[in-house]
């Protein structure tokens, strides 16, 4: 009774309000992906009335892409 199928894993990436504790966006990817170029794409996915008081991300997202993106919004 076990899996015969190859898993494949993803990785979710979050933006969370950490007051309320509620998930504004959510991105899946491969596994293999990296994590910065998603940045964007989940503070893209929040809407603009609703304010962003900071970014907090690990360092894959300290690049150029990412600190525009964050600044544009």
């Amino acid at each position: 009774m076990g899996f015969r199928e190859h898993r494949q894993w993803r990785k979710i990436h979050l933006a969370m309000d950490p007051a309320k504790s509620d998930i504004r966006a959510v991105e899946f990817t491969p596994k293999r992906d990296g994590g910065s170029p998603v940045l964007p794409e989940l503070l893209g996915q929040i809407p603009e009335e609703k304010p962003i008081g900071t970014v907090t991300a690990d360092g894959a997202h300290d690049t150029r892409r990412c600190h525009a993106a964050i600044i544009e919004r």
